[in-house]
C-alpha cells in the first residue's frame, strides 16, 4: 500500500509539471495567435482539459488509498483479548478442553464452542492457562498453536486439591489457531465454577 501511495504521488507530480509547461505554452500561444494556427490551439486546449481530468482522477484515487490505509490501521489496533472458564470437571484422556464460559471476548477472536482462539493479525500474543486436580490425581495440559504443542502445564498433588497456572508468549500469523488439550498424562481436570477455574486467556501484546 505504501508503494502504491508513493507511485500515485510521483504520477501526480509529473502531471502537475506537464500541466504547468503546457499551460505556459498555451498562454504564449494566446499572446501570439497570429503565429499559431487554430488547430494547434485547439489541441493544446483539449490536452489542458484532459490533464485536469487526470489530475482529478489521481486525487480521488489518493483519497481512496488514504481511506483504506486508515481502515487497515484501525483493524490492526482493534483490541484483542479473551478470558474463558470451564464449569464441569473432565476425566479421561486425549481430550480437548472447551472453555465455554466466556467472561471477556474483545474482538471475538475466541470461539467457545470449538475452544479455539484464531489470531486476527500477525503479532505477539500472551496466553495464560490454569488447571486443577483433586488430591491423589493429576492432569497435564498442552497449549497447541498451529497444530504443534507450544508448551505444557502440570497440576496435581497426592494430598490436596492442587492448582497451577502458566503463561505462554507466542508469535502468530493471522489465521493461526490456538487451543488447549490433554497432554496424555494424568486423567482428571477439576473445575470449580464458584472460584472460576480452570481458565484460558489471551491478549494481543503487539501487532506487526
Amino acid at each position: 500500500m505504501e508503494k502504491l501511495n508513493t507511485l500515485f504521488k510521483s504520477i501526480t507530480l509529473v502531471w502537475i509539471l506537464a500541466y504547468s509547461i503546457l499551460t505556459n505554452n498555451l498562454i504564449s500561444g494566446e499572446e501570439t495567435q497570429s503565429e499559431c494556427d487554430s488547430k494547434q490551439l485547439e489541441e493544446l486546449t483539449m490536452l489542458k482539459t484532459e490533464m485536469s481530468q487526470f489530475k482529478e482522477i489521481i486525487e480521488n484515487q489518493q483519497t481512496e488509498i488514504n481511506s483504506l490505509q486508515n481502515k487497515i490501521k484501525a483493524l490492526q489496533h482493534k483490541p484483542t483479548a479473551f478470558l474463558a472458564e470451564i464449569t464441569n470437571s473432565i476425566s479421561g484422556s486425549s481430550f480437548r478442553v472447551y472453555f465455554q464460559n466466556v467472561k471477556l471476548n474483545l474482538g471475538n477472536a475466541y470461539i467457545p464452542h470449538h475452544g479455539l482462539f484464531i489470531a486476527p493479525v500477525n503479532g505477539t500474543y500472551l496466553f495464560s492457562v490454569s488447571a486443577c486436580s483433586k488430591a491423589g490425581r493429576y492432569i497435564t495440559l498442552s497449549i497447541v498453536a498451529k497444530n504443534i504443542a507450544a508448551g505444557h502445564l502440570l497440576a496435581g498433588c497426592s494430598s490436596i486439591t492442587d492448582c497451577n497456572s502458566k503463561d505462554f508468549l507466542l508469535w502468530l500469523q493471522a489465521g493461526d489457531d490456538v487451543y488447549i488439550r490433554h497432554s496424555g498424562e494424568g486423567d482428571y481436570l477439576f473445575a470449580n465454577s464458584k472460584y472460576g477455574y480452570p481458565t484460558f486467556s489471551g491478549v494481543l501484546v503487539h501487532a506487526d
